[in-house]
């Protein structure tokens, strides 16, 4: 498969599962394969309904078995207002990676965009394996500081998580 879209769920957010799903599907028709965190039978049960279900750890763990040549991942409290299309499209850099910063600079893992053979998924992988007490962003923060890496930093357009309301024509934003 060419594109589709993948996120995350354990027990304790299984509150955003639907919302989520709802939202996503009056903006976009990509396949979606739903990470399994920990969900309860009920949301697996929808999961199947609605898409592919792949059993894994974590986000980082999950990240390097897209059965997608280009991904789009949001976490479960996005809410998406808009299509992602533009979100594939900024996976044509070199090393084929996507993502926004914060306002101090450090990478937004809510939302990326990547190539299934992406050598900073592959590196984010390895490193979160080897530091295991780090955080994903912690440990992806890392590797883009000191792996130079050519990939694109897209804008609050398309991940508005500032605390005042997001603009009209924002693509995603946090449900909390």
């Amino acid at each position: 498969m060419n594109q589709g879209v993948m996120t995350g769920c354990q027990e304790s957010h299984e509150k955003y599962l639907e919302s989520w799903f709802e939202n996503y599907s009056k903006h976009n028709d990509y396949p979606v394969t739903f990470c399994d965190f920990g969900m309860s039978e009920k949301a697996r049960t929808f999961c199947k309904k609605h898409g592919i279900l792949l059993q894994a750890s974590s986000k980082v763990i999950a990240l390097p078995k897209s059965p997608y040549e280009n991904t789009v991942w949001t976490d479960i409290n996005c809410e998406i207002k808009q299509t992602l299309r533009p979100l594939f499209e900024m996976t044509s850099v070199e090393d084929g990676f996507a993502i926004s910063y914060s306002k101090k600079q450090k990478p937004q893992c809510g939302v990326i965009a990547f190539k299934r053979t992406s050598p900073v998924i592959l590196n984010w992988h390895a490193w979160c394996i080897k530091n295991k007490n780090e955080t994903d962003e912690n440990t992806l923060n890392f590797l883009l500081k000191e792996k130079p890496f050519h990939i694109t930093q897209f804008s609050e357009k398309f991940l508005w998580t500032g605390p005042s309301k997001a603009p009209p024509n924002t693509t995603i934003t946090l449900a909390y």
